[in-house]
């Protein structure tokens, strides 16, 4: 299913659904290893906002829009950190990322994205949807595209580690390459040293080249005769050789 671009206030609409099952993406709630629940979650956010919007959704296009409203958050989260300095903070305007942000903060706790970023919804009246059950529960891995990620809302996403594991990849490939050139370039000296040497000769060549003088001597049939004899004589000795092994 293709999801079509939705405009800001759609975009809102969805993620106020989404965060009003808190359970779905809280991994500590008593229900978000439930797939039963899970799955009764996502078809009553895809009712209401139908109900809302007037856009169709399926469940598989509800995960893929929860993946990329992760993607999304996660990019702000880093423009936060890199473009913000002592003089000048990055505030993201996206209409979401604030209810986004506070939800997901308290999994995780303070963290040095706070330092920077003022929420400018902070001192307003709590909305319901914003409601978490802290229950212990085991995570489950592959229902939400967050649940694999919940160790991570620290917010610790490290670009510089990032570029390290990058260029160290770049520089295996690299080494690779270069390793596999001069295997192939030992290689092509090996055959061009191998061909410009002279072939063996040892007593059976010669005795190969007694044989044929001896047989251009005969007449034709006769020489045709031996030649056969020959043949069938080192047949039956590679056939007894055979049947030693």
């Amino acid at each position: 299913m293709i999801i079509m671009r939705w405009d800001e206030n759609e975009t809102y609409q969805f993620v106020k659904l989404y965060l009003s099952k808190n359970f779905l993406w809280n991994p500590n709630h008593e229900k978000h290893n439930l797939k039963d629940e899970r799955r009764k979650a996502y078809k009553k956010i895809i009712e209401e906002f139908m109900s809302l919007t007037g856009i169709q959704l399926n469940e598989y296009g509800v995960k893929i829009k929860i993946k990329n409203l992760r993607s999304t958050y996660s990019q702000e989260i880093n423009k936060i950190r890199t473009r913000s300095g002592p003089t000048s903070k990055y505030t993201p305007t996206i209409k979401w990322f604030a209810d986004w942000h506070r939800c997901f903060q308290s999994i995780s706790g303070k963290t040095d994205i706070d330092t920077v970023y003022d929420d400018p919804t902070s001192e307003s009246d709590n909305k319901p949807w914003l409601t978490i059950n802290i229950d212990q529960s085991n995570e489950e891995g592959n229902i939400d595209p967050f649940a694999s990620d919940n160790q991570n809302y620290n917010l610790e996403t490290n670009s510089k580690c990032i570029k390290n594991v990058n260029s160290r990849v770049t520089l295996c490939k690299k080494k690779r390459k270069k390793m596999k050139l001069i295997s192939s370039g030992i290689q092509k000296d090996r055959l061009r040293s191998d061909a410009s040497l002279p072939p063996r000769e040892d007593e059976f060549d010669i005795y190969g080249r007694y044989v044929a003088s001896q047989l251009r001597q005969m007449d034709i049939q006769k020489a045709l005769q031996l030649q056969l004899a020959i043949q069938n004589l080192m047949s039956e000795a590679r056939i007894a050789d055979l049947d030693e092994m």
